[in-house]
């Protein structure tokens, strides 16, 4: 049996979706400089520091989304994903699952 594995963060997409969607919050004037940087410092914290992914998660959720309209945010993911998604994509491995979809 052959098979190959992909995640999304570091394989098929080029940057972090998640901090990339706070980056897009920001821009639509969503969230403010402050939350930016508060959410880059969570991503260093997990990269760097040993903060785990569900640690982040948390952290962000309970300090930077609290209290915002899910459905208002469901509505920018859409967007996110509409807009910005291909900019994020790691081209070489694309192709690469493309080709084992493929085979």
């Amino acid at each position: 049996m052959k098979f190959s594995v992909f995640d999304l963060d570091q394989t098929l997409l080029s940057k972090n979706s998640s901090f990339e969607f706070c980056k897009y919050l920001y821009r639509r004037r969503i969230f403010s400089f402050f939350v930016v940087v508060k959410s880059f410092i969570y991503s260093i914290r997990h990269k760097y520091f040993g903060l785990t992914l569900d640690q982040l998660h948390h952290s962000v959720f309970r300090k930077l989304l609290r209290g915002m309209s899910l459905k208002i945010l469901s509505e920018y993911v859409h967007s996110f994903v509409e807009k910005e998604f291909e900019t994020l994509l790691y081209q070489p491995a694309v192709e690469r699952l493309r080709l084992a979809q493929h085979e």
